[in-house]
């Protein structure tokens, strides 16, 4: 048999809870001031356009190649 404490139970059933608060916090929070693009992907190359991806929101900002710098404002993926 097995011992589990009841402190170890309480985070488990507390966590999902907790998730959701702060999901809904970030929800809030980027539909007042927009998402603020800190977790960008590494330089992706396609179709000869170089670009960084917000890994948060999917907005996409141009790179430039030779500067190692990104350029421009972050725009939508138009899709076709």
């Amino acid at each position: 048999m097995q011992n589990i404490s009841v402190i170890s139970i309480n985070q488990e059933l507390l966590l999902p809870a907790r998730e959701r608060r702060r999901h809904s916090l970030g929800d809030i929070i980027n539909r007042l001031f927009g998402c603020r693009h800190r977790a960008l992907s590494r330089p992706f190359t396609h179709d000869r356009q170089t670009y960084l991806s917000c890994l948060d929101c999917g907005m996409r900002r141009d790179f430039d190649l030779e500067n190692w710098k990104p350029r421009g404002a972050f725009y939508a993926e138009v899709k076709q």
